[in-house]
């Protein structure tokens, strides 16, 4: 089994995770805890993405776990920087996970309406061919 370094880190509101030997691996959870489980769902995900797009999955140099408070990592203008464009990359990932759940269930239930609507299709022409049945044993 293949382990990565994960690094934590308490912020003001809640914990991060990311895994220095994966760039772009990270998650966000209300407590370390959260944070970690976060963390060990996004890994394999984030494997799967980097081979399913032709890219090197890079190996790894440490393992384990590491933790430290955020504030001291933001006093880093270079690591600043590119937290605050993660963040943002999260949130746009978020947005498209919601767009994409709003869409499936758009279509679902799209697609329940048309079953509904087929099914009263069907016993509008069941009572139809039923009224034309009786209508012609009563002519005879």
């Amino acid at each position: 089994m293949t382990r990565y370094l994960v690094v934590l880190e308490e912020g003001p509101t809640s914990w991060g995770a990311f895994v220095p030997g994966l760039p772009g691996c990270i998650a966000e959870g209300a407590s370390c805890e959260e944070a970690l489980r976060l963390i060990r769902e996004a890994i394999p995900v984030h494997l799967e993405g980097l081979r399913s797009a032709g890219e090197a999955v890079p190996e790894p140099r440490d393992a384990g776990f590491h933790r430290r408070r955020l504030t001291e990592r933001l006093l880093d203008p270079d690591f600043r920087a590119a937290y605050e464009l993660a963040a943002r990359e999260i949130a746009e990932a978020d947005a498209a996970v919601w767009a994409a759940r709003a869409l499936a269930r758009a279509q679902m239930a799209a697609r329940v309406a048309e079953r509904e609507l087929g099914r009263a299709a069907a016993e509008r022409n069941l009572a139809r061919e039923t009224d034309d049945e009786e209508a012609g044993d009563a002519s005879r």
